[in-house]
C-alpha cells in the first residue's frame, strides 16, 4: 500500500530529528499517525541509518506484558520480578 504524503508533518518530525526530545505523535484513530511514523522510518533509511537501528513495534498486535518486555529489550534496562517466585513468570515487573 502506498503512503500518503504528508509533508508538512513529516517535516515538523524531522525538525525534531537529533535533539533530546521525546517524541510523541496523537491523533484521533486512523488519522495518519502510523503511516507518519513509517514515512519517518523512510525517511531516517535513506539519510544513512541502518536498519538495525530503527525500532518498530505495533501495539495492536501484542499485550501489554509483551509490550513492555519488548522495549525493556531495546533500551535494554534489567528486569527484575517485584511478585511471584523467581523461576514462575511475574505478573509484573520493575526496573531495579
Amino acid at each position: 500500500m502506498e503512503l500518503r504524503n504528508r509533508t508538512r508533518y513529516l517535516k515538523q518530525l524531522i525538525s525534531f530529528q537529533d535533539t533530546d526530545l521525546i517524541k510523541v505523535v496523537t491523533g484521533i484513530r486512523r488519522c495518519g499517525k502510523s503511516s507518519l511514523l513509517e514515512l519517518m522510518e523512510e525517511h531516517l533509511r535513506e539519510n544513512g541509518v541502518a536498519a538495525e537501528q530503527i525500532v518498530s513495534m505495533n501495539f495492536e498486535s501484542m499485550n501489554r506484558l509483551q509490550c513492555f518486555f519488548a522495549l525493556i529489550r531495546v533500551v535494554h534496562l534489567p528486569v527484575r520480578p517485584i511478585c511471584g517466585s523467581e523461576d514462575a513468570a511475574p505478573l509484573l515487573c520493575g526496573i531495579p
